[in-house]
C-alpha cells in the first residue's frame, strides 16, 4: 500500500471537508461486487444506529437541507415478522422537508448474459403517511456506469407513489437492466419534488441473472433435505442433508464470499468465529442441487 505524504493527506482531508463523501468515494472496478447482489438492510438488529448505511454504499443530501436516507426496522429479528429498510422523509415531524436523498449502491459488476436470460432490478417500495393524501412520494432509479457522483447518473424508472398506495404494504418493482450486461454500473434510489408528505421506505434491493441460458445451471436443491443450525448462530454452523454435500460458501449479503468449504459428506461443520455479527447468506451444493439459506452471526 502507497505511504500518504502529509500533503497528500491534507488535501484529501480538505476535499472530504469541502465537498463530503462524494467527492471521494468512487469505486475502482477491483471493488465491484458480482451478480447477484442482495441487500435487505438487516445490518445488526435492533442495534443498528439510524445512520448506518450497507458497507459500499454512498448516502448523499443533494440539497444541503440536513436530511439523507435513514435506517429504521419494526418487529423482533428472531420473527418472522421483522423487517429492516431504508427511508427518506419529506416531513420531519414539525416541518414540509423537500427531500433531494440519494442512496447509491457499490459498483456491481453485470456479468454477460446469453440465451434467454436478462438482468433485473429488484426493490420494494412504499409511503409510510397514514394519511392517503400524504402518501404521493416521488423517487427515481438511476444507473451509471462510471463513478458515484449524482452528474453521472441516467434516470432508467421515475414514479410518484398513489394515494391509493396503502401505508406499510410493500410494493415490488422490477426492472431490466440487460442492456448494461458485460458493465460495472452504480445504481442510485432518488427520493425528490415530494415536500410537506411524510416518509418513503426502501427495502430488499437485488440485482440477479434470470432465465434460461443455453449452458446448465445448478438445480434448486429440496430445502426439506437439508437443515442449517443453530440459526442465530456464534461459533459454528451445522449444515447437514440427506444428500452428498459437495460445498458450503457462505458470502455476505452483497455477494462477498467470507466462507468456502469443499466437503464429501451428508453433514459438515463451518467455524465462523472469526466472522463479524450480521446476516449471511450460505449456499449449500449437494448432488441434487443448491440450496440457499439466510443465517445470522451473532458473538
Amino acid at each position: 500500500m502507497k505511504k500518504l505524504t502529509t500533503s497528500t493527506f491534507l488535501l484529501v482531508a480538505a476535499l472530504m471537508l469541502a465537498f463530503g463523501p462524494a467527492a471521494t468515494a468512487q469505486h475502482s472496478d477491483k471493488d465491484a461486487h458480482g451478480l447477484p447482489f442482495m441487500e435487505d438492510f438487516e445490518a445488526m438488529g435492533d442495534e443498528t444506529p439510524d445512520d448506518w448505511i450497507p458497507e459500499g454504499w454512498l448516502n448523499i443530501d443533494g440539497n444541503d437541507n440536513g436530511h439523507k436516507w435513514y435506517w429504521a426496522d419494526f418487529g423482533d429479528p428472531e420473527e418472522e415478522d421483522y423487517e429492516a429498510y431504508m427511508l427518506s422523509r419529506s416531513w420531519d415531524g414539525d416541518n414540509p422537508v423537500d427531500p433531494d436523498s440519494w442512496l447509491i449502491t457499490p459498483a456491481i459488476e453485470l456479468d454477460e448474459v446469453g440465451g434467454e436470460q436478462e438482468i433485473e432490478l429488484t426493490f420494494y417500495v412504499t409511503p409510510t403517511a397514514s394519511t392517503a393524501g400524504f402518501r404521493t412520494e416521488k423517487y427515481q432509479v438511476l444507473v451509471s456506469t462510471t463513478d458515484d457522483d449524482p452528474e453521472s447518473f441516467t434516470m432508467i424508472y421515475e414514479e410518484t407513489l398513489s394515494e391509493d398506495d396503502e401505508n406499510w404494504v410493500w410494493l415490488e418493482r422490477v426492472l431490466d437492466l440487460t442492456e448494461y450486461a458485460g458493465e460495472t454500473v452504480y445504481v442510485a434510489f432518488r427520493h425528490y419534488d415530494s415536500p410537506d408528505n411524510d416518509r418513503i421506505a426502501l427495502e430488499r434491493v437485488m440485482i440477479e441473472v434470470v432465465g434460461d441460458d443455453d449452458v446448465s445451471v445448478p438445480d434448486v436443491a429440496d430445502e426439506t433435505a437439508i437443515s442449517v443450525f443453530p440459526n442465530p448462530a456464534s461459533s459454528s454452523l451445522t449444515i447437514s442433508s440427506k444428500n452428498q454435500i459437495s460445498e458450503v460458501i457462505m458470502t455476505d449479503i452483497t455477494g462477498r464470499t467470507v466462507k468456502a468449504l469443499p466437503a464429501n459428506d451428508v453433514s459438515v461443520t463451518l467455524n465462523i468465529s472469526g466472522i463479524s455479527n450480521g446476516f449471511y447468506l450460505v449456499n449449500i451444493h449437494t448432488d441434487k442441487g443448491v440450496h440457499t439459506q439466510k443465517v445470522q452471526v451473532i458473538h
